[in-house]
C-alpha cells in the first residue's frame, strides 16, 4: 500500500479527506447526542467508520491489483472484507452496546496504560545512551507523552463507569481523527507541489541542454 500512495499522491488528500470527515461527524455528534443514546450511537460511529475505511481499502485494493492483472489476493483486500463484516456487527446496536462499554470501560485506559509504559521504557533508553543525551528534543518529547498517555490512560480508569467518560472518549477521538486528517491532507499537497517542482526543474533543466 505504502508504493501504492507514493504513486498516486492524490491518494493521500482523499485519504485525509475522509479521515476529516470522519472526525467532524464524530465531534458533531458526540456534541449533540443524549446520554441515554450514547453507547448507541458509539455503535453507529464505529460502524460508519468501518465501512468507510473499508471502501477506501477495496478502491485501493482494486487499483493495485488493476497493475498486475489482478492475480491474487492482497492483503488490503482481505482487510476491507474484515471491516465490512466488523462494520456490519456494530449495526447490532442492542448487542454492539455492551462491546463498545467494555472497549472503552476497561479496554482503552488499559492500552493507554500499556503505551505509556512502552514510551517510558523508550524515554529511560534516551536518557542512559550516551548518544542521545545530549539530544534533550527527543527525551523530552517521549517524557512529554509518558506523562499525558498515563494521566489520561488512570483518569480513563477510574472514570470508567461514567457515562461522560464514554462521551469525552468520543469528543476527543474525534478531534484526533480530524488532526490526523489535516496533516495527511496537508502532507499530500506538500508532495504533490515537491513533485511539479521537481518535473519543472527537469524541463528546464532539459531545455537548457538542448539549447547548449
Amino acid at each position: 500500500m505504502k508504493n501504492l500512495f507514493n504513486q498516486n499522491k492524490w491518494l493521500r488528500i482523499v485519504a485525509g479527506v475522509i479521515l476529516f470527515s470522519l472526525g467532524l461527524i464524530t465531534l458533531i455528534i458526540s456534541l449533540n447526542v443524549k446520554e441515554t443514546d450514547l453507547l448507541k450511537i458509539v455503535c453507529i460511529i464505529v460502524a460508519i467508520y468501518c465501512f468507510s475505511i473499508a471502501i477506501f481499502s477495496l478502491l485501493v485494493a482494486l487499483i493495485a491489483e488493476k497493475r498486475v492483472g489482478f492475480n491474487g489476493i492482497s492483503g488490503t483486500l482481505l482487510t476491507s472484507g474484515v471491516l465490512f463484516g466488523i462494520g456490519a456487527a456494530f449495526c447490532f446496536i442492542d448487542v454492539a452496546s455492551a462491546v463498545i462499554h467494555t472497549i472503552i470501560g476497561y479496554c482503552l485506559p488499559l492500552v493507554l496504560i500499556s503505551i505509556a509504559v512502552v514510551v517510558f521504557i523508550k524515554f529511560l533508553l534516551l536518557v542512559t545512551n550516551h548518544e542521545t543525551r545530549h539530544d534533550a528534543a527527543s527525551w523530552v518529547r517521549a517524557l512529554v507523552i509518558w506523562v499525558l498517555l498515563l494521566t489520561v490512560g488512570i483518569v480513563f480508569f477510574i472514570q470508567r463507569n461514567e457515562l461522560h467518560y464514554i462521551m469525552y472518549s468520543v469528543l476527543v477521538l474525534g478531534i484526533l481523527v480530524m488532526i490526523v486528517g489535516v496533516l495527511v491532507v496537508s502532507f499530500g499537497i506538500v508532495i504533490l507541489v515537491r513533485e511539479k517542482k521537481a518535473k519543472k526543474a527537469k524541463i528546464v533543466e532539459e531545455r537548457s541542454v538542448v539549447k547548449k
